[in-house]
């Protein structure tokens, strides 16, 4: 009868919260993934027109047709006189194409490894000449796909293998050639051990988000994956089995009697999207969805809502880091009713598409279970910033820290408004009447429970709140008779239930209570009705005059017209009358999917940039 009954409730909730996108991966081929992100038509195993000519004017063709790796090591050999640059354009052609008709994997690596060797010459080496046409040029386009696709393979080859992170191997190549590999460069966020997963960005192709956050360059993105938690310092969570986006580059020497010195390199992109080789900078190629996608690709969307009912579990909050870097800017999401951190998944995506965004901001995500009464979540909230604030003690970090910006939706906004409000003694004085506990002796931990819950002061070191369909003034959605009946479904923690009883019991002893479960508390899901004694309370503690605050509302019927609902939350309790600005979108209740308000998001974390000199 529970399980009916909840599958009732979440049947509804569902009903309620539409937009819940299919996201995920479907496989792919590299040729496939070049063709539909509109990078480059490969030819597969064809040449191009210009090679073709190229072997026809030196009567090499039909040797070519009948023994690849023959023409292709008289053409080095060539080359090696010569160090003209279009031998190495013809000579990448040549491979990549040779290596695409190889009947076996070990001589497709063959022909593959030389084509991203020439490639590389063709883009680094200082002996060739002419010199390297302008970046524009469409031959150094061409050669860096090649270069990227050869890797492709590599990288596909040396994990079957299992070889990827050995210190030192070598792999035969066409021409003569063989490269020496040494030991990897690792600056991924974990350490590199037999559990670490490499797997190529182009294998996927990513489906349900509304972008893809993907920039060309050198290189394969990857999809990088530990089955080891990242350490991760107090209250972060631990992150093991989350996908890490990447790029692999492979570094090479100019061959010396045959052997090329070469050494992988994996580079965390959210940190790093440029190499330098000698004294030329490129850009990496980088993907920041297809990682998020292939995290997604079983939706847990139960998740959130099931987690709302067990509001008791003993680990039922905490913050998860996309990455801790001590000279990024805290970027805090907070989901909201039902909800959990994939609510922010379309968000993250869009903004870490912006350069300036993504090397000026770590992205954190708070989770908690929104069954818990309000006030308590939001000291969880408080509790868990303030102790993350320990970890940042250079003045640096410290000055970076002090410049945090929470992004809420829904219920997480009425956690987040407390973290920029002042309440003195006036939520208490409201919440628990004065001369009540004035005649009562609190013990030491009541006391403290009831500072905890009541009284707090605004952290300084938020310095922007942005508020997403807030219920600032309640929901009557919390009203409808289903809602009642979720609520009295969720479980509260214990410690919550104890400390309550025990203030109840000393406040009113003649009070008939059985013990700490036999009491009424409102549950999250009852701090939204309008009429909530909390929610009127908290909506009457001015905010913080010295710290900006946005709002972003939802309007099922239009944008830009204030009034309405998003279905969900009404204009008349999301719109606050002193924000800093106000956004109405033509959205349902998931306003942190639309694009209008995720530019919006995006524009405000700009200017703070800007208002901070980090950016001109």
């Amino acid at each position: 009868m529970r399980i009916i009954k909840l599958l009732m409730i979440f049947l509804a909730v569902m009903a309620l919260f539409p937009g819940c996108n299919n996201l995920g991966v479907a496989n792919t081929t590299t040729a496939e993934w070049f063709q539909k992100n509109g990078s480059m038509t490969f030819r597969s195993n064809e040449i191009s027109s210009n090679c073709r000519n190229f072997l026809l004017a030196r009567q090499m063709s039909k040797l070519y047709d009948e023994d690849p790796e023959s023409a292709i090591y008289c053409i080095y050999q060539d080359y090696r006189v010569t160090h003209e640059r279009l031998y190495l354009t013809v000579l990448t052609d040549l491979c990549y194409a040779a290596g695409m008709n190889a009947g076996s994997n070990d001589k497709r690596v063959a022909f593959h490894c030389a084509a991203a060797y020439f490639a590389y010459q063709y883009l680094f080496c200082k002996s060739v000449h002419p010199d390297i046409p302008m970046p524009y040029d469409m031959d150094v386009f061409i050669i860096a796909r090649y270069y990227d696709s050869a890797l492709d393979t590599l990288i596909d080859y040396l994990n079957n293998k299992r070889i990827v992170f050995n210190k030192s191997y070598n792999l035969p190549a066409v021409a003569g050639l063989t490269l020496t590999f040494e030991e990897p460069l690792n600056e991924l966020p974990f350490v590199i051990d037999k559990s670490v997963q490499v797997l190529s960005c182009y294998r996927f192709m990513a489906e349900g988000f509304y972008v893809y956050s993907y920039k060309p360059g050198l290189g394969v993105p990857l999809i990088t994956r530990s089955d080891n938690p990242v350490p991760m310092p107090k209250p972060f969570k631990p992150t093991a089995y989350l996908s890490h986006p990447a790029t692999f580059f492979l570094r090479m020497g100019e061959a010396e009697n045959g052997n090329v010195r070469a050494r992988i390199e994996l580079y965390n992109t959210l940190n790093i999207d440029t190499v330098k080789v000698d004294s030329k900078t490129a850009p990496l190629s980088v993907d920041f969805t297809t990682p998020l996608a292939y995290d997604l690709r079983k939706p847990p969307i139960i998740d959130g809502f099931s987690f709302m009912f067990k509001a008791d579990s003993p680990d039922n909050y905490g913050l998860f880091a996309l990455e801790m870097q001590q000279n990024k800017i805290p970027l805090v999401f907070v989901h909201g009713l039902m909800s959990n951190p994939r609510t922010w998944v379309q968000m993250v995506n869009i903004l870490l598409d912006d350069p300036d965004i993504r090397h000026n901001y770590q992205m954190w995500l708070f989770t908690y279970s929104t069954g818990n009464p309000v006030l308590y979540s939001a000291y969880l909230l408080r509790k868990s910033l303030l102790e993350a604030q320990v970890n940042f003690k250079t003045p640096e970090a410290a000055a970076n820290f002090n410049q945090m910006i929470i992004v809420s939706h829904s219920m997480g906004g009425l956690l987040s408004k407390t973290t920029i409000q002042n309440t003195g003694s006036q939520l208490k004085d409201k919440l628990v009447p004065p001369e009540v506990l004035a005649k009562k002796k609190l013990t030491p931990a009541e006391q403290q429970f009831v500072m905890d819950m009541l009284v707090f002061e605004q952290l300084g070191f938020v310095k922007a709140v942005i508020f997403m369909a807030t219920p600032h003034r309640g929901a009557d959605m919390a009203t409808w008779v289903i809602a009642r009946w979720a609520s009295s479904w969720i479980s509260l923690p214990n410690y919550l239930k104890e400390h309550i009883y025990g203030l109840r019991k000393r406040i009113n002893p003649a009070e008939e209570l059985e013990d700490a479960d036999s009491i009424h508390i409102d549950t999250g899901l009852d701090n939204l009705a309008p009429e909530n004694k909390m929610l009127r309370a908290l909506s009457e503690v001015p905010f913080a005059a010295n710290v900006p605050y946005f709002t972003v509302c939802g309007n099922r019927d239009a944008a830009g017209v204030p009034g309405g609902t998003d279905g969900i939350v009404p204009y008349w309790s999301s719109h606050l009358n002193s924000a800093q600005s106000e956004l109405i979108v033509e959205s349902d209740h998931s306003v942190q999917d639309n694009a209008a308000a995720i530019e919006e998001v995006r524009k405000i974390l700009l200017q703070h940039l800007h208002t901070t000199g980090r950016i001109k």
